[in-house]
């Protein structure tokens, strides 16, 4: 979706903005990936985004029968003419989701709860209480840390690399006007609230005894290395599932043609015999028959 906002700088007391909100994209899958952004809507998107950026909107209002209007994307506002006038707006390009996909179009794909999106804080480094302010992300960064990587001028570790995995899928919108999504904010807060109290309530009232706490990990544990593995399987059945279905079917079919170019073989070997011919003939139609079903 996209959300276009016209707010009237000048006079921002007296105007109220208007938004409009258009699809311009759909994607039916069971997870957004990076393979499926990419191989779908996510160039033209990005190359959507790229004529806009820091461009100006400008609405010609020309004089005629009809009251048509043009518009058109422009560097500066055009000069003033006689026979029309204009409005021009400033553009300011955002992006907004939540903090998967900030990572998978940035190229950090599934780093979400280890890197920051903005900066170049570690989860363990964030965590800590009153930290330093990390250094800011841009794109030409990542962009020049892949390009070392891929040249073998640096190591692909998790200290070099930051959760940068692969290029960044857009690069027209920079990474300062990725909007902050207050919703899961808000959400890690009510969950970390609702975590304490639950560790009190487990601590104080219902004393639950340490193997029970062991047991009740493993099952979660479990429960996620699970859903991973379905993740890995529903990924192959997307990708390489169609592949393997074809190789299958044509193997079937090989298989067949083969079988009865030997049978057929067999059956012209033996009706040079006057013995038993209606015999084989009632055979080989039926294990014929028996192999087009199986097919």
């Amino acid at each position: 979706m996209v959300r276009i906002l016209f707010r009237n700088n000048l006079l921002p007391l007296d105007t109220e903005p208007y938004s409009i909100i258009m699809q311009v994209g759909s994607i039916k899958a069971a997870k957004n990936t990076r393979e499926i952004i990419e191989g779908t809507i996510g160039v033209h998107l990005n190359n959507g985004l790229k004529r806009i950026v820091d461009k100006m909107l400008v609405v010609h209002l020309l004089d005629g029968v009809n009251d048509s209007c043009e518009v058109t994307l422009a560097e500066e506002p055009p000069a003033l003419q006689n026979n029309n006038t204009f409005l021009s707006f400033s553009i300011g390009s955002f992006i907004t989701g939540d903090l998967a996909f900030f990572a998978t179009i940035l190229g950090k794909e599934n780093m979400s709860a280890q890197w920051c999106t903005w900066c170049q804080l570690s989860k363990k480094e964030w965590k800590c209480v009153g930290h330093a302010t990390g250094a800011p992300w841009s794109i030409q960064q990542i962009q020049d840390l892949r390009r070392n990587v891929q040249e073998n001028n640096l190591e692909e570790s998790p200290e070099n690399i930051r959760g940068c995995t692969k290029n960044p899928l857009f690069d027209a919108v920079p990474v300062e006007n990725y909007i902050v999504s207050v919703l899961h904010i808000l959400i890690g807060v009510g969950n970390t609230l609702l975590e304490s109290l639950l560790e009190w309530i487990e601590e104080r009232i219902e004393a639950v005894s340490m193997p029970e706490i062991i047991a009740r990990n493993e099952v979660i544990f479990a429960e996620a290395h699970f859903n991973r593995i379905q993740n890995d399987y529903d990924r192959f059945l997307e990708k390489e599932g169609v592949c393997l279905v074809d190789k299958q079917v044509d193997k079937a079919a090989t298989f067949f043609l083969l079988h009865e170019k030997v049978i057929y073989f067999l059956f012209r070997f033996i009706s040079f015999t006057t013995q038993n011919v209606l015999t084989i003939n009632s055979l080989l139609l039926s294990r014929m028959t028996k192999q087009m079903n199986m097919l």
